[in-house]
């Protein structure tokens, strides 16, 4: 994992803290996905402001554009890693619905009989 110093430029916690939800995701350690994603959102939001506020053009004059695009490649990998669990959880609660129609139609059964 890259770390990468707050001080340097005001994406840097996000951008960190995108890596860290990837490694998460990568592990399957779907409860610290949700909680880095937590904090990843609002850095990220205030990050954002920051740069609005700053102004666009520094940030390009600085050169961090790279760190926006990196972002952007990280978000993209996450929303992959995270594809494929809300697959696995829609396949799921799939599979509860039909079991739990199949546990009703039952019951209704045993309370005609």
């Amino acid at each position: 994992m890259q770390i990468i110093s707050q001080a340097e430029h005001p994406f840097s916690l996000p951008l960190q803290l995108s890596y860290q939800i990837i490694a998460k995701a990568r592990l399957k350690d779907w409860d610290s996905v949700v909680a880095l994603n937590n904090r990843y959102v609002i850095t990220l939001r205030e990050a954002i402001e920051h740069i609005q506020s700053a102004g666009m053009a520094t940030y390009e004059e600085e050169g961090r554009m790279n760190d926006i695009e990196q972002l952007l490649k990280n978000e993209k990998e996450i929303r992959a890693l995270i594809g494929t669990r809300l697959t696995t959880l829609e396949q799921d609660m799939g599979q509860l619905r039909h079991s739990s129609q199949g546990n009703n139609t039952y019951h209704r059964q045993l309370l005609q009989s």
